[in-house]
């Protein structure tokens, strides 16, 4: 199961690596996270959004996880892969909405080889200067065996 869940990560890397460059579609800042484990448990926290050449560089935090992650925009579409302070590999996709100052980011994440699906929904603050220093911790997922 390890070797399908580093196989399908990899096609997504290889996405992602294909895209524009970051710097054509500015996300960059902070923003409030809203969101909901497979289970129903909802969680809150924030989430820095970078421009890392050619790609964006995401940080998670939470009151009880942190992670990193990048992730490729194309046509509003930001596909991420993530990796958990405690090794989980995670792929997300959010779709992007509102102008700047007033971006959202909607979407879904799952543990592969799993099928449990969690949400998200990145909401940009101006209440949190982008230059801030990124979060460390994103939202609490559940503990899958893979």
């Amino acid at each position: 199961m390890r070797k399908i869940a580093c196989c399908f990560v990899g096609a997504v890397l290889v996405t992602v690596l294909s895209g524009v460059n970051a710097a054509q579609a500015p996300l960059a800042g902070t923003y409030r996270l809203e969101g909901k484990n497979p289970d129903g448990k909802a969680y809150t926290g924030l989430v820095s959004i970078q421009a890392s050449g050619r790609v964006w560089q995401l940080r998670w935090e939470s009151a009880d996880a942190e992670a990193v992650g990048y992730g490729l925009l194309r046509d509003k579409i930001l596909s991420v892969v993530f990796q958990t302070s405690d090794g989980a590999i995670g792929v997300a996709s959010y779709t992007l909405t509102g102008g700047l100052g007033k971006r959202r980011l909607t979407g879904q994440w799952f543990y592969p080889p799993t099928d449990f699906i969690g949400t998200e929904t990145l909401i940009e603050t101006k209440d949190i200067p982008a230059s801030a220093p990124p979060p460390r911790r994103p939202p609490t997922h559940p503990q899958i065996g893979v």
